[in-house]
């Protein structure tokens, strides 16, 4: 599993302005899309996958507003919240 070239993009775009204040070091970075209108989500679920073992993983939602609790069905004990983005 691999981000696209947009997602690099969006990342890329969204800690630069950090960067260039000074910043020294930035944990993560949510993809920004039309200005700040809307948050991608695809590298906090790239950063899930890579920590899941099995080929699947269980996603639990109750509606778009909450976090969504991600399962993986090798490690009991694995459990991943995935927080919703308000902009």
């Amino acid at each position: 599993q691999r981000p696209d070239a947009q997602a690099m993009f969006e990342g890329l775009n969204t800690m630069l302005p950090a960067f260039l204040a000074g910043a020294n070091f930035l944990l993560h970075s949510a993809g920004w899309l039309e200005s700040g209108l809307v948050a991608s989500y695809t590298k906090y679920l790239l950063d899930i996958a890579g920590q899941i073992e099995s080929d699947e993983a269980e996603f639990m939602f109750n509606d778009p507003a909450s976090p969504a609790l991600v399962l993986d069905p090798s490690d009991e004990s694995a459990r991943y919240v995935l927080m919703p983005l308000r902009v």
